[in-house]
């Protein structure tokens, strides 16, 4: 099919709103890693319950087509995290008093103490990309990520509180 040559597979995110999802379940796999690694079929039944978890709450379509409120990606992410928890290793989410912060800097230390305690970040985006995804590492400049639409890095400088195109 010569249309191959011009044309480029659509990818996870540009038709669904799933990144609400995608996100715990990345966070998850590098939490776990070093100690209690999940195996593809693990991460694939955290999605299944997950699909199932905002199917029962009546939150299937809408976060297929217009994506996952604050609170429910939260929700969502609390039940994951409870789901993945065993007798062996506990994980839970946590919030940071954000209100508190007078400026992105603040946001950046946060995030700084949060990864040396190997913690990934849950962030939403709420600009260019609208998205919800994984902050794994970060550099002066940079904040590396875990994203499930291939985004490898957003620049801090780009980043804000209330404005900016990371907001």
């Amino acid at each position: 099919i010569v249309a191959r040559r011009r044309l480029k597979p659509l990818r996870q995110g540009e038709l669904d709103y799933m990144c609400g999802l995608y996100a715990p379940i990345n966070a998850m796999r590098l939490a776990l890693a070093d100690c209690a690694p999940l195996a593809r079929e693990d991460y694939k039944a955290l999605f299944t319950e997950g699909v199932g978890y905002l199917n029962r709450k009546k939150g299937l379509y809408s976060s297929l087509t217009w994506g996952l409120t604050l609170r429910r990606r939260h929700a969502l992410a609390c039940y994951l995290a409870e789901h993945v928890s065993n007798a062996h290793v506990r994980v839970s989410i946590e919030r940071p008093d954000h209100k508190r912060w007078r400026s992105i800097e603040d946001a950046f230390a946060w995030i700084e103490q949060s990864l040396a305690a190997n913690h990934p970040v849950l962030v939403y985006f709420a600009e260019e990309p609208d998205h919800y995804t994984v902050i794994a590492g970060s550099t002066p400049t940079q904040l590396q990520l875990f994203d499930s639409a291939g985004t490898s890095f957003v620049h801090k400088a780009g980043c804000d509180l209330r404005s900016g195109t990371h907001i």
